[in-house]
């Protein structure tokens, strides 16, 4: 990825967190969906894109919902580990990248045994 990609990216989640903030779960969705999306689509494998955008339906659906029951979401854990996995990437460290992203995951499950 170029500098430009990475800039895009922490743009993304500058935003996300406003929007967090504000309670505008929706828009928060799509933009997760958005950096999710770009990082997966500059690793070039399509097939991974394609499948990876059919749990990604069924995701944002329990993503809709726990926010609409209100739970105490944490916008500053949501943008920081996706901030800290965007770093990891940048300086090159994948091993640290992709435990994050485990983290990520955990993190993620976690809150959606909350929301149901």
């Amino acid at each position: 990825m170029q500098q430009q990609d990475y800039q895009f990216l922490e743009q993304l989640m500058n935003h996300c967190k406003d929007d967090f903030d504000r309670k505008a779960f929706e828009v928060v969705i799509n933009r997760d969906r958005q950096f999710h999306e770009y990082l997966v689509m500059k690793s070039g494998l399509l097939r991974i894109l394609n499948f990876w955008r059919q749990i990604m339906t069924q995701w944002e659906v329990l993503l809709y919902r726990g926010s609409q029951l209100d739970l105490p979401y944490d916008s500053l854990k949501f943008v920081t580990i996706h901030d800290h996995i965007l770093f990891s990437l940048q300086v090159g460290d994948l091993n640290k990248a992709n435990e994050l992203l485990g983290k990520h995951c955990e993190l993620s499950r976690s809150e959606f045994k909350r929301a149901i």
